[in-house]
């Protein structure tokens, strides 16, 4: 998937996340169907806090990541693969800890669209400006469960992470509505 594939593929999945949380009431948009399962609203709020450390690198020099990681440790696999991959790590008990759990209290709905929409067309906008085809098969990024992956697969596993918690969304309206 080149570039622009990929950034439609983005846009997309943020667009039906929107349109989603915009059409469930704000009592459905909070609500838990158990204490330890994250709303709707949490949901956003953790692909905010996942996106939010993206941004920044994909807006750091390359040779930031040249310092920090070196060059990528493989070639860049394909969408489906990540898919595959980030699923045997769910199977295997990976779960978001720490910077990624949403926080106790939860903004209004439209702040936490608003910013969702933003971190996200950050990020686009970076990646549009600042990386060319090759450098994102070139250059790595750690992910917490996936380990050290080329720029290309984070951008197919942020994709991916979308449309995942988007169905984790329609779950959780299904359960508690």
């Amino acid at each position: 998937m080149n570039k622009i594939e990929l950034k439609g593929l983005l846009q997309e999945r943020v667009q039906g996340i929107v349109v989603f949380s915009e059409n469930q009431t704000s009592e459905i948009f909070y609500a838990k169907p158990a204490p330890e399962v994250w709303s709707v609203a949490e949901n956003v709020q953790h692909l905010i806090l996942s996106v939010q450390p993206l941004a920044r690198l994909f807006g750091a020099p390359k040779s930031y990541f040249i310092d920090k990681w070196g060059k990528a440790p493989h070639s860049s696999r394909a969408y489906e693969q990540m898919v595959e991959i980030y699923d045997a790590a769910l199977g295997g008990g990976g779960v978001a800890t720490g910077a990624f759990v949403p926080l106790a209290t939860t903004p209004s709905k439209e702040q936490l669209l608003t910013d969702f929409v933003q971190i996200h067309q950050t990020l686009l906008q970076l990646v549009e400006a600042n990386w060319s085809e090759e450098e994102l098969d070139e250059y790595p990024i750690p992910h917490p469960l996936l380990g050290l992956i080329t720029a290309r697969e984070m951008l197919y596993f942020t994709a991916y992470h979308l449309l995942h918690h988007h169905q984790i969304m329609q779950k959780r309206v299904e359960q508690v509505a």
